[in-house]
């Protein structure tokens, strides 16, 4: 009996302990995620903010758009949520990165768009468009590193929205010659683009070219070729032509 007593109080003994310890692990924890907690709040603060590669709009402009305040947390802020806020809000702006440098700095790098073409609206105003016709504001001057765009009345056209085109059938042949340029580097060459008719696509290269290209089925392997041509021709001493691509070979009228 006394030895049945004995190995009772020591298997109660033994659990007590264990709760003790399960309860000390417990408030363990609890301090330790205090800790983290406090750390967090207390040290890990939005101090800094620098924003680089900006030129249209200024950091000032970048950083009230993300919705971040000096003083916020920088491990719990939400950057995806900044990054869209910019996005939606900047027209200019076509890519975002933010990233956290501890323990109290912020870094955004954005890249601008490229802008490429203005739609010629007909009425001494010009949509501006980017590299993938993608609507950015409305203007009375067309800026002197865009091509101008004639022919192609625009279908309720809105900023951030690419372009649609009242004439349903100029809305392929402008996305296809869009794409060759930027395939191939050219948007920087082109001051010109008249889509007056779909038979009779035209744009005026280097300030000095006519490029003819007829239909829309030629235009990849024009603007493919356009610059060897071009290159070609200066060296020649030929400095201003005509290059009609439009039967499918190349004819040169200087």
């Amino acid at each position: 009996a006394p030895a049945a007593k004995s190995v009772g109080s020591a298997r109660r003994k033994s659990r007590a302990q264990k709760r003790r310890a399960r309860i000390y692990i417990c408030i363990a924890s609890v301090l330790v995620t205090l800790s983290v907690l406090f750390a967090v709040t207390v040290f890990f603060t939005v101090d800094i903010i620098e924003v680089n590669g900006n030129t249209v709009y200024t950091s000032d402009e970048i950083i009230d758009k993300t919705g971040i305040h000096f003083g916020d947390n920088l491990l719990l802020m939400d950057k995806f949520q900044a990054i869209d806020r910019i996005k939606e809000s900047l027209m200019f702006i076509d890519s975002v990165e933010i990233r956290r440098s501890l323990p109290n700095k912020l870094i955004i790098n954005v890249t601008e768009v490229v802008l490429a073409i203005a739609f010629d609206c007909g009425d001494g105003n010009y949509w501006l468009a980017d590299t993938n016709g993608r609507l950015l504001e409305k203007v009375a001057e067309v800026p002197a590193y865009s091509a101008t765009v004639s022919g192609i009345a625009l279908k309720n056209p809105l900023p951030g929205k690419v372009f649609t085109a009242l004439e349903s059938e100029k809305q392929q042949p402008m996305e296809t010659l869009l794409a060759a340029l930027e395939a191939n580097d050219c948007f920087q060459y082109v001051s010109n683009i008249r889509i007056e008719k779909i038979y009779d696509i035209r744009m005026t290269y280097k300030d000095r070219y006519e490029v003819i290209f007829g239909r829309s089925d030629t235009i990849d392997n024009a603007v493919a070729k356009l610059e060897l041509v071009v290159s070609e021709l200066e060296t020649q001493g030929t400095y201003s032509a005509e290059i009609d691509f439009s039967d499918g070979s190349i004819r040169v009228v200087s």
